[in-house]
């Protein structure tokens, strides 16, 4: 019997796919060519001198020109000009913008738009058009993704040459690019195109730099530990280290086109830049949930009968949908349970504090100080009584309780909020409070870790504060008398 299966689903998904940021600060393009740097000038750059040091100096070389070539293309212009709102019309924002890319993406789609075809469905009519672009990227596309640091083929070599000159070239890859396309144009591309050249131009050239980005960043993760014989090298994050346990590598099958590698842009909300992550699916691993039933069939072993149970994603109208299986059993609740439920009540007490006629904003926007202030203030607002008042929002709700279920959560949007708050109440109210800390992290004086959670009842604490979704509904935290030791949740 699997609960919440679309949680699950999830989880097994996640052991199969990597997902690195590359550009952000901290990322990994980043850590890699400071770990790398610094440990050449801890030993004087000996390992230059090894073919395993030439070989990762080439590398983080390619990386680093590669991402500096494709960056520039993805920042669009900022703002709502006539300029940033035609190059979010382009054929390369357009990709980018629709989820995960790569070389071979875009290259696929530059040969596509040349024959003419803009859209992903294949039609009978056009069937020999995508044959046409298919050839066409075989013969001048497919080497750059599947071999981009090889020799390039005769008529692209010029291209690549000006993109990574080591010289200031009198031409720009932008100006030779438009003249390849120019030059290489399929007999049937369309009129319109011949005025696009210069997007076209851009699309080409991020195709080969997005190429160019993943095949040095698996090199370079592959080549770490031959490099750490040579240096003490301050490095984490090889993506061999991110591997699906083997046990579940042995029965989940490979994707039918292979690992696949890509990347996704995430466009800052300030400016035009973002951050670039890199994504390594190695098979998808709900696999493993629609077949447990059959999974061992192949030796004769029949079952087991498999029961998955799911409140909302077996609903295609639900933003949490994973499951495409009409459900064969609907659970009705115990009456009891239905009265329970009839009988709560949603109330919405906005709160307001001086300085804060308007409201209390919990928000990034301000800051990490204003956002952590903000927690406080709404700490306050429910657990201290107003001016003239006796009690506060707390003890009102907490009055009508019977003796073992003054107890009440506090649900905040991160685990910084949780401690913020917990650390408040305990400190400068009334009120004892412990917040939900993950398993990983030592808890520290007011922290309960997250496998715990069911022990909040034998607390002193009257307050669990947990951040959204880390202490579910508060229905498995239960009292004495096995009813649940929540009142109130806040």
């Amino acid at each position: 019997m699997v609960d919440e299966a679309d949680q699950v689903m999830s989880q097994f998904d996640t052991k199969f796919l990597h997902h690195e940021p590359l550009t952000q600060p901290d990322g990994w393009s980043s850590r890699i060519a400071v770990a790398w740097h610094e440990g050449l000038a801890s030993t004087w750059y000996r390992p230059l001198a090894h073919r395993h040091g030439q070989r990762f100096q080439k590398y983080e070389t390619y990386h680093s020109q590669a991402l500096a070539g494709l960056l520039p293309l993805l920042m669009l212009p900022a703002g709502e000009s006539a300029e940033a709102k035609e190059a979010a019309k382009e054929a390369l924002a357009e990709i980018v913008d629709d989820g995960p890319f790569s070389g071979h993406t875009l290259l696929t789609r530059l040969a596509r738009l040349l024959h003419g075809i803009e859209d992903r469905t294949e039609r009978e009519e056009e069937a020999e058009r995508w044959e046409a672009a298919e050839h066409y990227f075989d013969t001048h596309f497919a080497v750059l993704t599947t071999d981009p640091f090889d020799a390039p083929p005769d008529d692209i070599a010029a291209l690549i040459d000006i993109m990574t000159a080591g010289y200031a070239a009198e031409r720009t890859a932008q100006e030779v690019a438009e003249e390849w396309l120019g030059r290489y144009k399929p007999s049937c591309m369309p009129l319109d195109l011949h005025y696009r050249h210069a997007e076209l131009a851009r699309l080409l050239i991020a195709g080969i730099w997005a190429a160019r980005v993943t095949t040095s960043y698996f090199e370079l993760s592959a080549m770490q530990e031959a490099v750490r014989e040579l240096m003490p090298l301050a490095m984490s994050g090889s993506i061999l280290a991110h591997q699906p346990h083997p046990e579940l590598q042995a029965v989940v099958p490979e994707l039918p086109m292979g690992n696949m590698m890509a990347l996704q842009w995430t466009p800052s909300r300030k400016g035009s830049g973002g951050s670039l992550d890199v994504l390594w699916l190695r098979g998808v691993g709900r696999w493993l949930l629609y077949h447990l039933h059959d999974m061992l069939a192949c030796e004769g072993v029949e079952g087991p009968h498999v029961l998955l149970t799911s409140a909302t994603s077996y609903d295609p109208y639900s933003a949490r949908y994973h499951i495409d299986i009409l459900p064969s059993l609907i659970l009705r609740e115990p009456p009891e349970c239905a009265g329970a439920l009839r009988a709560s009540r949603l109330l919405f007490r906005p709160r307001r504090r001086p300085g804060h006629e308007r409201g209390v904003y919990v928000s990034g926007a301000g800051g990490r100080q204003a956002r952590q202030n903000a927690v406080r203030v709404m700490t306050d607002a429910v657990c201290t009584p107003d001016p003239g008042a006796t009690m506060s929002l707390l003890e009102q709700a907490l009055q009508n309780a019977d003796e073992d279920r003054r107890r009440a959560l506090f649900v905040v949007l991160s685990t910084q909020d949780a401690e913020t708050s917990a650390h408040y109440m305990n400190t400068r109210t009334s009120v004892t409070a412990c917040h939900v800390v993950p398993d990983s992290r030592t808890p520290g004086p007011y922290g309960l870790a997250h496998r715990r959670i069911a022990e909040f009842p034998t607390t002193r604490a009257t307050v669990m504060v947990a951040a959204e979704g880390s202490a579910g509904r508060g229905h498995n935290m239960l009292n004495a008398r096995g009813v649940a030791a929540i009142y109130p949740i806040f």
